[in-house]
C-alpha cells in the first residue's frame, strides 16, 4: 500500500493497493473507495490548515500510521505520550489522557494502539498550530460532529488522536463534563497525568462491548487492591 497526495481536482490523499482487510479502517478515517474499490481517497477539507504538511506526511508515514492502527506494527505509545504531553503543556492546554493508554499508564494490562487525549477547545487550536510537522489529519473544527468541536490525528512514534471541546451526549461517558470532574491524577515517568476514572472506564467498556478492557480493569483492581 502506498499513499500519494494530489491537488488535481481538489486537495486529496489517495491510498493505492490497500489490503482488503484495511478497507474498513480506511473508510472509518474518511477515505472513500473508487468504483472498483482498488484505491481510497480522502478529500482534504477546504477550510482546514496544514495541507503542505499533510501532503508530505501521508506518502512518508501513512503506511506505518495505518499498520500501527490495525495492529500489524506495534506502536511506541509511551514515546508518543511523552511527546504529546510535552506539546500539550507547551501550549497551555487543559488536557487529560483517555482510552487504552489511560488504562495502561495505571498498570492495567491492555495494549494501546496509540494515544488519545482530550482537551479544551482553545488548547486544541493552539496544539494544531504547534504540531504541524506531525499532522495526518489537522486539528480543526468538526462542523456539527456530536462528539466534540475539534478533532485531529497526529503521528509521532504512534498514532495520536486529539479531541477538543468535548460535548455531552445522551449517555454518560468517561470524558463528559461530569467525567472530567472525576479525573484521577497519576504519576507516570515522573510526570503527573490526569486520566479518566476506572469506574467510568469499566462501565464504558461494557457498554461498548470491550469486554477485554472490562476484564483487564477488574483483574487489575483485584490484584492491586485499587478501588478507583
Amino acid at each position: 500500500m502506498r499513499f500519494e497526495s494530489s491537488t488535481s481536482g481538489g486537495r486529496r490523499i489517495t491510498a493505492f493497493n490497500a489490503p482488503a482487510d484495511y478497507a474498513p479502517l480506511l473508510r472509518g478515517i474518511g477515505f472513500e473507495p473508487d468504483a472498483e474499490a482498488t484505491s481510497f481517497t480522502w478529500r482534504f477539507p477546504d477550510d482546514a490548515p496544514s495541507w503542505e504538511a499533510v501532503a508530505r506526511n501521508w506518502p512518508a508515514q501513512g503506511r506505518q500510521f495505518i499498520d500501527q492502527v490495525v495492529g500489524v506494527e506495534l506502536p511506541d505509545w509511551p514515546g508518543a505520550l511523552e511527546w504529546i504531553a510535552d506539546a500539550a503543556e507547551d501550549v497551555g492546554a487543559d488536557w487529560f489522557l483517555l482510552g487504552s493508554a489511560g488504562l495502561a499508564v495505571r498498570g492495567v494490562d491492555v495494549r494501546p494502539g496509540g494515544v488519545d487525549i482530550g482537551m479544551d477547545e482553545a488548547g486544541a487550536d493552539r496544539l494544531g498550530a504547534r504540531a504541524v510537522a506531525e499532522v495526518m489529519q489537522p486539528i480543526a473544527p468538526t462542523h456539527g460532529w456530536p462528539v466534540s468541536t475539534r478533532y485531529g490525528r497526529l503521528f509521532h512514534a504512534a498514532p495520536i488522536q486529539v479531541v477538543g471541546g468535548i460535548l455531552d451526549r445522551d449517555w454518560p461517558s468517561p470524558w463528559d463534563s461530569q467525567g472530567r470532574g472525576e479525573l484521577d491524577s497519576i504519576t507516570w515517568r515522573d510526570r503527573t497525568i490526569r486520566v479518566t476514572s476506572l469506574d467510568r472506564e469499566v462501565q464504558h467498556a461494557r457498554r461498548m462491548a470491550r469486554y477485554d478492557h472490562a476484564r483487564a480493569i477488574v483483574r487489575y483492581r483485584a490484584e492491586s487492591g485499587t478501588l478507583h
